[in-house]
């Protein structure tokens, strides 16, 4: 069976405006057993959460991978890599150090993935590709 992370992008666009939700109720209809939330993910939506009825739904997405054990969390090894990446961009991608703040939770989302053996699903190709580039990570990169 194969192991899945939604980034907070297609959940985003799904809560927004209903765009990616074919893609969601796909991967949710044939691989739920394989779907794992991320605590960034939860992090991220929540911050978002402008009102109490958006944090109930926020929370009713999230609320069922708690229950059967599927939350996937940074460990210390996740951070410290994170860190290495991070460097790396200051370092060999001058140009991109703006992007440091974004790429943080994307590549705790990606490293924490990875060391499960899933792939992250986003539509976010650009910075996941970069992250890639400092070590590979398996990316479902949804239209």
């Amino acid at each position: 069976m194969r192991k899945y992370v939604v980034d907070t992008d297609l959940y985003v666009d799904f809560i927004r405006t209903g765009a990616r939700g074919e893609a969601l109720r796909n991967l949710y209809t044939y691989e739920t057993p394989g779907i794992f939330f991320s605590s960034v993910v939860i992090e991220e939506l929540l911050a978002g959460a402008l009102s109490e009825i958006a944090r109930r739904r926020i929370e009713e997405l999230f609320r069922p991978f708690e229950r059967v054990g599927r939350i996937l969390t940074p460990s210390r090894g996740v951070w410290k890599e994170t860190g290495d990446l991070l460097a790396w961009v200051r370092n060999c991608h001058p140009s991109l150090r703006s992007k440091i703040p974004r790429l943080t939770n994307d590549a705790l989302i990606a490293f924490s993935a990875r060391s499960q053996g899933a792939a992250v699903c986003t539509s976010n190709r650009a910075d996941f590709e970069l992250i890639a580039r400092w070590h590979p990570v398996d990316l479902l990169v949804v239209q």
